[in-house]
Parts: structure tokens; C-alpha cells; sequence
């Protein structure tokens, strides 16, 4: 491994870390691991990161001991945060082109770290776990596909590897990762309005109608699995701390209908960070792949009025006309589609309400 080279930074850091993660990224433009040390030691940038990494060097900029500004806008909702976790920063040689120099650099980095503060594998992350930003841009394309050979690289494997996942795939607009609930710009969910609805009886209608019929765009994220060498586990997640502890016990009644003499124990309750949120972790299932899909739909179905309540809801404005409002969505082209349908919710619609102003917000 390259030395580490070290210009510590007297701003943005939290005192104090308890190191459970390491968190990739890149830093989003053209420059030098130097050029960033420097950058961040030259005054408050409101940002930061513990290492800068390059072709040629390794720069640290923030203590391992003291929490770097990095994650803060998953605002703890995954688990990962600024005083749990390192934050190593790829820098770009061309825009969104890491090299592999840099890359094989940042995995012998990585790998003294794991060693040093016992971090396994599956607790290396990227932003975009911490926070839904899509973030290191670098490995983004092909559906995170060098963010997979890096895993991969990683522990030293071909595929699939220990302590590593593969989600499963599922259906269309199915593009999720391990505690996926929502993909987020500036902190902020996608959400769907559609404005002048002229009547409260078509802004309930609509409501009615998302509910029933875009259950597949706004609920099927919440329940997904993830494929280990050896064992599949399903994930329950975008959850209050109550529904999660309220719902155990059935979760784990169907899981026991699906897989025989299937332990209680394995069914477990994974509070958030931000000390609201939770999800529920049905582990050590079998690859049994019709039972595992009977479960996923079962908990779907039978959860998907409670998931979409809080979601979906108009109110009447100043002149009279309605807004439907669909928030937390968790794609853009989720949000599209939800819109889309909506336009073409019954003949006549249209002409009732002038196709009603739809646009999507942050």
C-alpha cells in the first residue's frame, strides 16, 4: 500500500467516531488527492472526508478518531452515519473515470482499515447506501456494475462472494439495494403533484386510484431479498419503529407457513439511526424460490394499504381546487409513470380537469 500522507483539516469533523462502516465515494470532479486536502484545509467547506485517494498517492484529511462530514444527508435513516463511519474519497482523472490505479489503490486502503478497526466486507458501503445520492458516479453505469467488481476485488472473489449480497431480481422498476427506501437529491424524496384538480370528489377518486392501481410503483420496494452464498434473507424496510415492532409477530408467522420448522429467532426487528425509522430482517431462509416469492407477495399485499396510508393524500386550495400530492417516491421514472397512469385514469378525465398540471419535485 502506498504511504499515507497526512494535512489534517481543522474544520468540518466531528469529535469522536465509533467506526463501524467505510464509506466510498468519488469526488465528483477532475483533481488530485492533493488538490483536495489542501482544499479542505484552507477554510469551512461545510464537507468533508477522512482520505483522498489517486493514482499516485493517499492523503488523509480528517482523523479516523473524529467523525468526517460526509454521509449527513442520509441523516441516519440506513444506519450509516458521519460518527459511525470513514469516508474515503476517489478523485477523478477525466470526468465520471476513476482509474484502476486509483481504484486498486482505494481497495489497499480499504483493506488496511478493515484490518485495523475490524470492518468485514459487508460493511464496506458506498454513499448511495448511506443516503440514496448516487455517489461514487464513477461506478454507477450498468447498474452499479463497478461497484460489484469492486466488492468482488475486494475480498478476492469471482462473483458472488462471503459476506457480500446480490439482490434478486424482481419486477419492473425493481432496481434496489440492501436498505433502499428512497432515492434522495439534496436530502429530499421524489414527490408527485398534480395540481387544479377542479372537484374533491376527482381528488378523492384520484387518491383511491393510486392506491389501488400503483401499488407496484409505491410498495414493492419495501419488501425485497438478498441472495449470499449460502443462505437468502429478506429485507422489510421504510418502516416507523412501531410498525416494524408491531408487525414481528405476523412476519414471522408467514415466514413460518412458507419454510418448515423455520426459527422465530431468525426474525429480527433493525432500529435506524434516526431513532424513528426500523425494518425487519427475515434471515436464514432457504433458495427455495417459489416459497420465497409467496412471502414477498404475501407481506406486500397485506401491508400495502398501511405502507401507501401516509403517502398519498389531497387538500383543497386557496381557489378552490384540489392538490393530490404522492410523496417518497422512489424513482424518477417511478414518479413518471405514476403521473402518466394518472392522466389516463378514466375517459373523460382529461377533459374534466384539463389534463391537471402534473410535476415532480424534490
Amino acid at each position: 500500500m502506498l504511504p499515507i500522507q497526512r494535512k489534517i483539516s481543522a474544520y468540518n469533523f466531528y469529535t469522536g467516531n465509533n467506526i463501524q462502516y467505510i464509506v466510498i465515494h468519488d469526488v465528483g470532479t477532475v483533481s488530485s488527492a492533493k488538490n483536495n486536502v489542501d482544499y479542505f484545509s484552507g477554510g469551512n467547506r461545510n464537507a468533508s472526508a477522512h482520505y483522498f485517494v489517486d493514482d499516485i498517492s493517499i492523503w488523509q484529511s480528517v482523523e479516523d478518531k473524529n467523525g468526517a462530514w460526509h454521509v449527513g444527508d442520509g441523516y441516519g435513516k440506513y444506519g450509516i452515519t458521519n460518527t459511525n463511519s470513514i469516508g474515503i474519497e476517489m478523485c477523478l482523472k477525466a470526468p465520471l473515470t476513476v482509474t484502476d490505479k486509483t481504484v486498486t489503490n482505494t481497495l489497499e486502503l480499504t483493506r488496511h482499515l478493515m484490518g485495523k478497526y475490524n470492518i468485514p466486507a459487508s460493511r464496506v458501503v458506498r454513499h448511495y447506501d448511506a443516503s440514496r445520492k448516487a455517489c461514487p458516479g464513477s461506478f454507477k453505469a450498468n447498474n452499479w456494475s463497478k461497484w460489484i467488481e469492486f466488492k468482488n476485488r475486494l475480498t478476492g472473489g469471482e462473483g458472488t462472494v462471503s459476506n457480500d449480497y446480490k439482490l434478486i431480481p424482481s419486477e419492473p422498476y425493481m432496481n434496489h439495494v440492501p436498505n433502499m427506501v428512497g432515492e434522495q437529491k439534496d436530502g429530499k424524496y421524489i414527490k408527485a403533484v398534480i395540481k387544479k384538480v377542479p372537484t374533491e370528489k376527482m381528488a378523492s377518486g384520484m387518491v383511491g386510484f393510486i392506491r389501488e392501481h400503483t401499488r407496484d410503483l409505491l410498495t414493492n420496494g419495501n419488501v425485497f431479498g438478498l441472495d449470499y452464498p449460502n443462505k437468502r434473507m429478506l429485507k422489510f424496510v421504510g418502516l416507523t419503529r412501531k410498525q416494524a415492532n408491531d408487525w414481528k409477530a405476523e412476519v414471522t408467522r408467514l415466514a413460518q407457513g412458507q419454510y418448515v420448522n423455520y426459527s422465530a429467532s431468525n426474525v429480527k426487528v433493525v432500529n435506524a439511526a434516526d431513532g424513528k425509522s426500523a425494518w425487519i430482517e427475515v434471515d436464514n431462509i432457504s433458495k427455495d424460490n417459489a416459497a420465497f416469492n409467496r412471502l414477498r407477495n404475501n407481506l406486500r399485499a397485506k401491508y400495502a394499504q398501511e405502507l401507501l396510508a401516509t403517502r398519498i393524500s389531497y387538500k383543497k386550495e386557496s381557489d378552490g381546487t384540489y392538490t393530490v400530492s404522492v410523496i417518497n417516491i422512489e424513482t424518477m421514472d417511478r414518479a413518471t409513470e405514476i403521473v402518466r397512469r394518472l392522466r389516463r385514469w378514466h375517459p373523460g378525465a382529461t377533459n374534466a380537469y384539463n389534463d391537471a398540471i402534473a410535476i415532480l419535485q424534490y
